[in-house]
Parts: C-alpha cells; structure tokens; sequence
C-alpha cells in the first residue's frame, strides 16, 4: 500500500493479556470468543454468546 506507515508488531504475554482481560470483567479465558490489540495497546474483546 502506497503512503501507508509500516505497523509495529507487539508481542504480548498471557500475564499481560489476561490482567487486560481482567480490568474488562474477564474472569476466565473461555468466555472469550475473540480478542484484538488495538493501535492504541488496549485489548477489544467479543465474548461466547450465554445460552
């Protein structure tokens, strides 16, 4: 892509996921269907459907 600014790869541990996770209610992993770091280094998260 011409005039695009290169993104910077970021690795993440599974400690610093999931405090992320934690501060949005996340108690345990399984309820999360998706999770996405966003530009700005906070995590976006889309849980399981509760049936």
């Amino acid at each position: 892509m011409a005039g695009s600014a290169p993104r910077r790869r970021r690795l993440l541990c599974l400690e610093e996921l999931m405090a992320q996770l934690r501060e949005q209610g996340v108690e345990d992993r399984a309820e999360v269907k998706a999770a996405y770091l966003e530009a700005d280094g906070h995590i976006s998260i889309i849980r399981h459907d509760k049936r």
